[in-house]
């Protein structure tokens, strides 16, 4: 079950009153539900979010629609007991999450394709429409960006757009910087179904936690990278590997 910050915000005012002589009223300053349980970390993700992405401008109320919208993960909940209500910890790469889906709304993508671009990077995406199967051809380069329809060129680019941003926040990069990536196309089938994920490594800055030691030891060996167009070899199960020069 996904638990939303409002969701631990209505449990612990309504716990934190029992045993308590506030008759109603919960036992810390509480204005319109805009502020509820102390502890909660939302503000630190959102600073840290803007030190990956200057540009970003979001209050935690937005903030808290994004994760609604599966724009950004959803926090665990710790029971902190009595009257200290509980607190949200949100996942280590919230901040990078936010600072890409800032740079994709940026760039002119819409909040569902950005979900559904964070999506298609860190879960994988069924190919279920024509769309799809047509963006994840464009991804994999089998097909041209040019020879499929608008709509999914766009999926394929808010794809790359997030994927992009995503891995330079990762890295503790500017999300424009210049850097060497190694573009991962994983069409390893989950629960026997089909699925395609696309995701991108930055060698010597960020290496996604999905790729095993012996691959990046196979990447490191195609040094320099900028000199390698395409990686044929790296293992692990249909998952290829295409590094993108970043010189001319």
């Amino acid at each position: 079950m996904h638990v939303r910050e409002w969701d631990l915000v209505e449990y612990g005012v309504k716990h934190a009153k029992r045993g308590t002589k506030a008759r109603g009223r919960a036992p810390w300053r509480y204005h319109g539900g805009r502020v509820g349980v102390p502890g909660v970390i939302l503000q630190e993700v959102i600073e840290e979010a803007s030190r990956l992405y200057p540009d970003l401008s979001i209050k935690p109320a937005t903030a808290r629609k994004w994760i609604e919208r599966s724009l950004l993960p959803n926090p665990t909940v710790e029971a902190r007991g009595g009257r200290q209500g509980n607190r949200a910890h949100y996942p280590d790469d919230s901040s990078a999450q936010m600072a890409a889906a800032a740079f994709a709304a940026s760039r002119g993508y819409k909040q569902r394709e950005i979900a559904q671009a964070r999506k298609l990077v860190l879960e994988g995406l069924r190919p279920d429409s024509p769309e799809l199967e047509a963006a994840f051809a464009a991804l994999a380069g089998d097909r041209d960006l040019f020879e499929i329809d608008n709509r999914a060129r766009r999926i394929a680019l808010a794809a790359l757009t997030y994927a992009k941003a995503l891995a330079r926040a990762r890295g503790g990069l500017p999300l424009e910087e210049r850097w060497p990536e190694i573009r991962f196309i994983d069409m390893r089938a989950v629960a026997g179904d089909p699925n395609f994920c696309f995701y991108i490594c930055l060698p010597g800055k960020m290496w996604d936690p999905r790729v095993a030691g012996d691959t990046r030891a196979v990447a490191d060996a195609f040094k320099p990278w900028a000199h390698v167009e395409w990686c044929e070899g790296i293992p692990g199960d249909e998952t290829t590997a295409v590094i993108v020069p970043t010189d001319d």
